[in-house]
């Protein structure tokens, strides 16, 4: 009070907590002066939470640091007020009567569902897993995050940071923020989702992940993610099979337009119950008997990595830069593809070790299953090449042509490493000339608008994994796969044969 008496400040304090009757009835303060709030103190008398209250703030304003108190063993919750209680895993009942200090994740999440009214749980298990220490935190009776760490601490830390990750991302994209970009709100809705199915998996979160997605938009609504993959591999030589049962190209690209097309069947399924209203598909007048997107349904595509290709494979070499004129024309779909000697927009394939190979022009058109068996790796189309195919011949794929008139693009977004450039050239407009002259008028090329979202990406993984991820919109559960063998793995939420066994 004197320091906030000589600095001519408004200092008050506000009551924020008291800790159920079943607890030691402990209470807890919040020093705010001049309307800045500071970290609560708790004690077990008003005065003494007053107190702490006073020494937390006084410390804060000062730079101090002090994260002494910081308590591994415990449990944090949080009611629906904002009340919070911090109780400990021996559950002896006694209240740690300290409070952070230092602005790290775990007092930046409370002090934000306080002010929120969110109900937060932290959760740390006793015992480690095959990672480390488990740490759990919800809101709102909500898993938002799980995350792994050698000791309780850093786990804490990581499963905090994360959940920050998510409420960041959910004010993004339903905040009151006008200078949001449609780029960042599609961004934010991605990883936001992905952040959901990856708690699905426990230890998923512990690996690095490559991550694509298709959102469907309805007029000018934000969208809604509606198929999405996580992966960066393809089938092993050693694991093909020729049932069809294995999956061969399980790159994130690949993964998501394989969920797409589930997608495609729910809504077409949903038309011909007699759902046409809430379906995305209508019939056509050109060509009875087939559906089509209705007029104001719109696909988007997001990546957060660059495609393998022709668009990753020679991203390390800026492109021309643009003109101002060419940048303002871009925003309305424009493209200015760079093409020179060095960048002739070859295709590529990808084998199970990552590598990306030009196609020579002298090149068999396919592999045998006896060089396959004699330890040649098996060659996949690369993941440009194949978005290329989908803005000519469209998503839907050659089985569901015979129900569906060609379905494209709209945009494509991509979360990092963006080269006007050569994505148009990878995507697009490297086959203007052939489709000219060689193919029949009725196959064009589509133009969809290409940017980037500003949004980070909160890449918490380190590790590299051949696990893979896919969900479709309407699935209950995520279905995780190997790359390498193409099959599903043990520990796959979705699994197969109960599904087939369900529905026999």
């Amino acid at each position: 009070m004197e320091y906030g008496a000589m600095r001519r400040l408004d200092v008050q304090f506000d009551e924020v907590a008291v800790t159920v009757p079943s607890l030691t009835s402990n209470f807890a303060y919040m020093c705010k002066i001049s309307g800045v709030s500071y970290p609560q103190g708790v004690g077990k008398t008003k005065k003494e939470a007053k107190t702490n209250a006073a020494k937390y703030a006084f410390i804060s304003i000062l730079g101090l640091k002090d994260d002494s108190h910081e308590n591994d063993d415990a449990t944090m919750l949080c009611d629906s007020m904002g009340r919070r209680l911090i109780i400990q895993n021996d559950m002896s009942g006694e209240v740690n009567d300290d409070e952070y200090v230092e602005r790290n994740p775990i007092v930046a999440l409370q002090d934000h569902c306080t002010n929120s009214r969110y109900s937060l749980s932290i959760d740390i298990k006793d015992d480690p897993g095959p990672f480390g220490f488990i740490c759990r935190v919800e809101i709102q009776g909500k898993l938002v995050a799980e995350c792994t760490a050698k000791n309780k601490k850093e786990a804490k830390r990581m499963a905090a940071t994360e959940a920050l990750d998510y409420l960041q991302i959910d004010h993004t994209i339903h905040g009151n923020q006008v200078d949001v970009s449609e780029e960042d709100i599609i961004g934010g809705l991605c990883y936001k989702k992905l952040q959901e199915k990856v708690l699905e998996v426990q230890g998923f979160d512990h690996y690095k992940k490559s991550f694509a997605a298709f959102i469907v938009k309805r007029g000018d609504s934000e969208g809604e993610v509606v198929a999405m993959g996580v992966g960066n591999t393809c089938l092993s030589a050693e694991h093909i099979t020729q049932d069809g049962r294995s999956l061969v190209d399980s790159y994130a690209v690949a993964l998501a337009r394989r969920a797409l097309l589930k997608y495609f069947h729910k809504e077409m399924k949903s038309y011909y119950d007699g759902n046409k209203i809430v379906s995305i598909f209508e019939e056509t007048s050109r060509t009875p008997g087939l559906l089509q997107l209705k007029e104001y349904i719109t696909i988007h595509m997001f990546m957060n990595h660059p495609p393998p290709g022709d668009y990753a494979y020679y991203s390390e070499e800026p492109s021309p830069k643009l003109t101002i004129e060419q940048e303002e024309k871009v925003k309305f779909g424009a493209h200015f593809p760079a093409f020179n000697d060095d960048l002739p927009g070859w295709f590529c394939t990808k084998n199970e070790d990552g590598v990306i190979t030009p196609v020579e022009e002298d090149q068999a058109p396919q592999q045998s299953v006896k060089e396959l068996c004699e330890g040649e790796d098996l060659l996949v189309m690369s993941c440009s090449d194949k978005i290329l195919q989908w803005n000519i011949v469209g998503l839907q794929g050659a089985l569901f042509s015979a129900f569906l008139e060609p379905v494209y693009l709209t945009s494509i977004i991509l979360g990092g490493q963006f080269d006007h450039g050569h994505l148009t050239r990878a995507v697009c407009c490297r086959v203007y000339g052939i489709l000219q002259e060689s193919l029949l008028r009725v196959i064009v090329s589509t133009t969809p608008i290409l940017s980037q979202t500003e949004y980070p990406f909160p890449e918490h993984g380190t590790q590299i994994t051949p696990w893979c991820l896919n969900w479709s919109q309407g699935d209950e559960k995520v279905e995780m796969t190997d790359g390498f063998s193409g099959k599903e793995i043990p520990q796959s939420p979705f699994k197969w044969a109960n599904f087939y066994q369900s529905t026999v």
